[in-house]
Parts: C-alpha cells; structure tokens; sequence
C-alpha cells in the first residue's frame, strides 16, 4: 500500500511538472522592451486579430512569418511609445477612455450592448479592447505633446536651403 502510494506521488509530480514544462513553452517570451516582456501568447493573438481584420477588409494576407515579424515589430514600437508616455506622465481617465468608445459605437452606428458582442466574437475581452483604446488615446496625446515640441527656426532652414543645392550641371 505504501508503495503504491509512493507511485502516485511520484505519478502526480511528475504530470505536474510536465503540465508546468508544456504551459510554459506554450508562453515563452519572443521580446524584451527594456524592463517588460512581449510573450509568444501576446503576439498570437495580436497576429489572430489582425487576420481578423485582414479578412474582413478582403485584402491580401501575407506569409504567417511575415506577419508575425510585422506585428511584433509593431507590438515593439507600441511598448516603447507606452514607456516613453509613462516616463513624460502621459494618462488618459476612464472617463476620457468611455468616451471615445461612446463616439465609435456613435460613428458606427451601433449600440453599445451590440458594440461588445462585436467586441466579444473577435475574441477580444471587454477590458482589453478598453485597455487598446486607452493605449491609443495615450500614444495620441503623446504624439500631439511631441509635435507641439518641435519648433524650426529661419536658421535652420536656410542652412538646409544652403547645403542642399542642386547641382548647376543637373539636366532633366
């Protein structure tokens, strides 16, 4: 009896441990953003999404590995843009973030109810499309901070001007 009990432990671990091995490698992490991760989960359902969207706009979809590439360059750029908010204390509230979902369910002439059922079939959780459209509205107001920045003197375009002459013995 004894035995047979020291087997089941050892059966149990063992299965637990192979349970353990096989969701780890399912989630492994593809890239690093500085301090924070992208996992091989994240980039799936990103490409699964953008397949959706691919689909629906009847276009040509590229190779699987292409766009894996693609999408997780882009989840790069957007998790870089993400920190970079967030060290210039770039935030939006919830109430900003149910606002904007109020006008695109207004734009589409759709319910809200109806919205999130749409929402739903794409495999998207309520609470990630509205985390989706917060980073949106973040990467937004970050864009529209960093253009307001950017101020170009007379200087500096007359300089330009000046060493990008065309050539006199430049013939069209």
């Amino acid at each position: 009896m004894r035995v047979l009990k020291k087997v089941m432990q050892v059966s149990m671990i063992s299965i637990l441990t192979l349970q353990f091995a096989y969701a780890e490698s399912l989630n492994k992490i593809v890239a690093v953003v500085n301090d924070d991760v992208i996992t091989s989960q994240e980039l799936n359902l990103q490409v699964k999404q953008v397949e959706q969207q691919i689909q629906q706009q009847k276009t040509s979809k590229p190779s699987v590995s292409i766009l894996k590439k693609q999408v997780l360059k882009h989840m790069i750029d957007i998790e870089l843009q993400q920190q970079l908010a967030k060290v210039h204390g770039v935030d939006v509230t919830s109430k900003q973030v149910s606002e904007t979902i109020m006008n695109i369910a207004k734009q589409h002439n759709v319910s809200l109810p109806d919205m999130k059922k749409s929402i739903l079939s794409m495999g998207l959780t309520w609470s990630k499309y509205r985390s989706n459209i917060k980073n949106e509205l973040v990467l937004s107001k970050l864009q529209q901070q960093s253009i307001g920045q950017i101020i170009i003197t007379d200087n500096q375009v007359n300089a330009y001007e000046k060493g990008n002459q065309p050539s006199k013995n430049l013939r069209y």
